[in-house]
């Protein structure tokens, strides 16, 4: 990811891809994640805009809503797994109405509301990471 130049942004911790449609949901999720030192790419809502970003940068994880105002995240889901990019799901929803192709069989719901300690054990188990 740049900043508009050739250079690099500086970070620390994991660069994390929110994908949520509720805006105070993201945005709690995205003070969580900085909190804890991580950096966040998004938050995006749609499954188009989450695509268009995976084009240009490769996040180290994501955390994904299966719904996102009736559309499902799966070609997101999908687009992860292509590129190895592990991911968490946050969402009310239960996988198993969502799950098309098996794309969320070992995928971890942290559910909803999301909770600080459980998104950041979730993080750090699907990304390796102390």
């Amino acid at each position: 990811m740049t900043n508009g130049t050739t250079q690099p942004i500086p970070r620390e911790g994991l660069l994390v891809l929110i994908v949520e449609d509720e805006f105070l949901i993201a945005f709690d999720m995205q003070m969580m994640l900085e909190e804890a030192g991580h950096s966040v790419m998004g938050p995006v809502g749609t499954v188009t805009e989450a695509l268009r970003l995976l084009e240009d940068h490769r996040p180290d994880a994501a955390t994904l809503d299966l719904n996102l105002r009736g559309q499902r995240v799966v070609p997101v889901a999908q687009r992860l797994q292509s590129l190895s990019i592990p991911f968490v799901l946050a969402s009310a929803y239960m996988t198993r109405d969502y799950d098309d192709g098996g794309v969320f069989h070992d995928a971890e719901n942290i559910g909803k509301p999301i909770q600080k300690r459980r998104l950041l054990e979730a993080l750090q188990r699907v990304t390796g990471t102390a």
